[in-house]
């Protein structure tokens, strides 16, 4: 009797898990505590419209809730956000600036972010003004919302950049000479 019962308890383990794997990755919806939908198909995140969206960037704005926790698919790829290129990207940096053609190698390397190459400012920039909205977009700046595609990049110009305090201040010797 207890063989019998392991064995269809085992059989029920091993159907309930085959059922998760056959699902198609459209069909994901991983929903947080809140019941807000996300979805992720083709390295994009979906959202049902914009008030869903916009309290998503809210949750990530106030460490409310983790991009991890809702940017997984059937098929286990892992969702990489404008975000995290642009942080991967400030990671390495500093390998690529110091030799001689790393700059070019790093724009080929990283090519979503922005590089306005501005007077002695070399430097690559987010190319989206708000890092939480960053952080649910593809690393071409997109996201479907109400089953359209935006493209949120908002940083087209070096002034911008100025506006949002991250480039270089104005009338600043770049070189320090003692």
């Amino acid at each position: 009797m207890r063989t019998i019962l392991f064995t269809l308890l085992a059989l029920t383990c091993m159907l309930l898990s085959s059922c998760n794997n056959e699902l198609d990755e459209q069909q994901v919806a991983i929903t947080d505590e809140t019941n807000t939908v996300f979805r992720q198909s083709d390295g994009i995140l979906m959202f049902d419209n914009e008030a869903a969206f916009l309290e998503a960037v809210e949750k990530v704005r106030n460490n409310e809730v983790g991009t991890a926790s809702f940017t997984r698919s059937a098929s286990g790829e892992e969702f990489i956000s404008l975000f995290r290129e642009f942080d991967q990207a400030m990671t390495e940096a500093d390998d690529y600036y110091q030799r001689e053609g790393g700059y070019e190698e790093f724009k080929v390397k990283f090519p979503n972010l922005y590089y306005p190459e501005y007077e002695e400012d070399y430097a690559a920039f987010l190319p989206v003004s708000d890092e939480a909205i960053a952080k649910l977009l593809n690393q071409q700046g997109k996201v479907i919302i109400a089953g359209k595609e935006i493209d949120m990049r908002d940083v087209f110009s070096y002034e911008k950049i100025q506006e949002l305090g991250l480039g270089m201040p104005e009338n600043v010797n770049v070189y320090n000479t003692p």
